[in-house]
């Protein structure tokens, strides 16, 4: 039995819309691929993301990489820079939250000091956001999930996820100066009492 090469399963599945023709690409590199990224650094769940990834970028890239009668070459190159972005994302998160665990202040009274100030001013903030903008600030810092987790929770895409998050942070830290608060401030207490015990009203 002939065996096709990568450039006629592409073009099939080009053509014909054939899904067994990607998968027989799938099959025939997933592989390769997860070892490119596994020796990129990553562990087993960041390397299965980066082959998901990769396979996208071949669907999306399709036309382009017709002409190739093998596809191994492209497929790994393009698993390590996966590789690479994933851990770069992980490396920016544990980034950010290291720095709100080492600013954040909380108060061993909760009547007291900083949260006895913090208190109205987060709840009036927290009311102040969209409903959408509230639930993506409670995802992430009440319940401290990933952008992964956001993502598969809300049926998006983790770069879809993490605008969105950033969006809902940027005006809740607007709504932090509104109300007297300076912004340096305002976004390392309010992550930290977020990611505690506290009761929101809002909640």
């Amino acid at each position: 039995m002939t065996t096709s090469s990568d450039s006629d399963l592409l073009r099939r599945w080009l053509d014909g819309h054939s899904e067994a023709a990607f998968e027989e690409l799938v099959g025939r590199y997933a592989g390769l691929v997860r070892m490119a990224a596994t020796r990129a650094g990553c562990d087993a769940a960041t390397a299965s993301e980066a082959a998901q990834m990769t396979f996208i970028a071949l669907a999306r890239k399709a036309r382009v990489l017709a002409g190739r009668q093998s596809l191994g070459g492209w497929l790994y190159l393009t698993a390590m820079l996966q590789a690479k972005n994933a851990l770069s994302l992980q490396r920016h998160e544990a980034k950010k939250r290291d720095l709100f665990r080492t600013h954040m202040e909380t108060p061993d009274d909760p009547a007291t000091g900083t949260w006895q100030q913090m208190q109205p001013v987060l709840n009036e903030a927290m009311k102040a956001l969209s409903e959408n903008d509230r639930e993506m600030i409670l995802l992430r810092f009440y319940r401290s999930l990933s952008m992964s987790e956001i993502g598969n929770l809300l049926g998006i895409a983790k770069e879809a996820a993490q605008k969105r998050v950033n969006r809902a942070t940027d005006r809740l830290r607007r709504q932090f100066e509104r109300r007297g608060w300076k912004a340096s401030d305002a976004s390392m207490t309010y992550a930290g009492q977020l990611q505690g015990n506290c009761a929101l009203g809002t909640r």
